[in-house]
């Protein structure tokens, strides 16, 4: 059994402080009490438990909720000490009127109202709109059409085929159409004007053509069949036609 060098308690053999005075006891030796080493070894100071940190927190915020509530006390009492006194309302004199004597109206017993004279309304007679005979328009006459012509005509390759139409009465139309048959069911078909122009120039047209040209001016209007560019083969051609006189046409 060993002692505390410090303080003499006896300790056991696993104990490296001293549980008296907190004594490292591993750093005193086996000295025994009174020599040297004790005069240099010093207690140990044990730390603040934790409940005795918890009660110093419990203490430090109702000190600082008085300090703050001592500051807006405080505060109060300088703001009223400066706020100037109140200033005494001063009671607004009243004026008492002068009683006024008052007219009093006096009927007039000679004056009789005479009532104004009601006006007669006397109907006015209306004049009556007499209706006017509207003009009934007379319906024009409806020309009557001209047939459709059927003719026929056979062109060989390398030759063209001139049909002649005359009009007298300008403007008139050129309507109808024609049928090819024959090789490639193709051919040429031109309208040549008086004047030397074309007013309808198809260098081709295949099988069935319809046609519907103005006719502006007087004289003769020549038609082509083209078969110029075919090599062999000669084509036939039924033309439906017919040429109106002094109406455009549809």
């Amino acid at each position: 059994m060993t002692r505390c060098p410090a303080c003499g308690q006896e300790q056991a053999a696993e104990n490296r402080f001293c549980p008296a005075c907190g004594v490292r006891l591993s750093e005193a030796g086996t000295a025994g009490p009174g020599r040297g080493d004790r005069s240099r070894a010093g207690p140990i100071l044990a730390s603040p438990s934790e409940p005795e940190r918890s009660v110093s927190r419990s203490l430090g915020v109702p000190f600082l909720l008085l300090l703050a509530l001592a500051v807006l006390v405080l505060g109060g009492v300088v703001f009223a000490s400066l706020r100037p006194p109140p200033v005494a309302a001063v009671p607004l004199r009243t004026a008492t009127p002068t009683g006024v004597p008052t007219a009093t109206a006096t009927a007039d017993p000679t004056l009789t109202p005479t009532p104004p004279p009601t006006a007669t309304a006397t109907a006015t007679p209306t004049a009556t709109a007499t209706p006017v005979p509207t003009a009934t328009p007379t319906p024009r006459p409806t020309p009557t059409p001209v047939p459709y012509q059927t003719e026929e005509y056979r062109v060989p390759s390398h030759q063209d085929q001139l049909v002649t139409y005359t009009i007298q009465h300008p403007p008139g139309r050129f309507q109808g159409y024609i049928l090819i048959l024959g090789g490639n069911n193709d051919l040429g078909f031109r309208l040549r004007v008086p004047s030397g122009g074309y007013v309808l120039n198809q260098s081709r047209v295949t099988g069935r053509y319809a046609f519907d040209v103005l006719l502006p001016d007087a004289g003769p209007y020549t038609v082509f069949l083209d078969n110029s560019f075919s090599l062999i083969t000669t084509k036939d051609v039924t033309m439906y036609s017919r040429v109106t006189e002094g109406q455009p046409g549809p």
